[in-house]
């Protein structure tokens, strides 16, 4: 909804590289193809972000976004509905891949979600996810959008706690190779949850979010911890140093728990 109404992303996590291209912060068209969601669930987060990033806002101003969010924001749930894939079984892109970019004609902003449910490939072939990252790479070049893909993160990550990694990603390493730009959503550790002064108690409100390949942009850092809100919404948290918390210093790269990663390949 941010790139939609030209307000921050995440309370400003990524203000450093919207800093470099101020056209970022103009409202732009954005479209978000769900495939594990239907509508209703889908109305139900967009009110819940609505009212997270307007309720201090003045009525005029609140209108004025939702006019924004009206005008350029283009969701699909497609959850019990047929399964729509823009690779065939033969790599090939799919008549719906040409609806798609149709769709996105002048968007600014592509969102896939989850992309296993896009295309019929091996995940653990590097043939089949080369085929799915030229397929993505076609659509941003046709479109001129950023396209973004999220994509489950894999067992062992979560058990030798390296959800921050590259490696996370469940599937052929082809799928990060090929992408520009890797953030993971992981189960913070406790050393990344001391650092901020919250209790063990309090780790389920928390998702620690880490920049494995950021090829375009500089990394805003190497961990930041993100609050859950009401019906999902996640706040940035502030770094300890702008909170005033003594001896704040970034963890290792290492967890120091066990992780669960929750893993976004974009």
């Amino acid at each position: 909804s941010a790139s939609a109404t030209g307000t921050p992303t995440c309370g400003g996590l990524f203000e450093s590289a919207m800093s470099e291209a101020p056209d970022l912060r103009r409202p732009a068209k954005v479209v978000m193809v769900c495939a594990e969601e239907g509508r209703e669930i889908l109305s139900h987060r967009l009110h819940a972000i609505a009212a997270h990033s307007m309720k201090a806002l003045p009525e005029d101003e609140r209108n004025r976004l939702l006019a924004l969010l009206d005008e350029n924001l283009v969701l699909f749930g497609l959850s019990g509905h047929q399964h729509v894939a823009f690779l065939n079984a033969e790599q090939e892109p799919t008549d719906a891949f040409e609806e798609l970019l149709g769709v996105c004609d002048a968007a600014r902003l592509v969102v896939l979600a989850p992309l296993r449910q896009f295309h019929h490939g091996d995940e653990n072939s590097s043939l089949a996810m080369n085929a799915v990252v030229q397929v993505l790479q076609h659509l941003a070049k046709q479109t001129g959008a950023a396209v973004v893909a999220t994509h489950h993160a894999n067992r062992t990550s979560s058990i030798d706690g390296l959800g921050h990694s590259s490696d996370a990603s469940r599937g052929s390493t082809a799928l990060n190779d090929g992408v520009r730009w890797h953030i993971n959503l992981s189960r913070p550790s406790q050393e990344l949850l001391s650092l901020y002064g919250i209790e063990r108690h309090e780790e389920f409100k928390y998702v620690a979010l880490s920049y494995p390949k950021a090829n375009y942009m500089a990394k805003p850092g190497q961990f930041e911890l993100l609050r859950r809100g009401t019906g999902g919404v996640l706040e940035l948290v502030p770094s300890p140093r702008a909170q005033g918390i003594k001896n704040a210093s970034p963890p290792r790269s290492r967890a120091s728990s066990r992780q669960q990663p929750r893993g976004v390949a974009l």
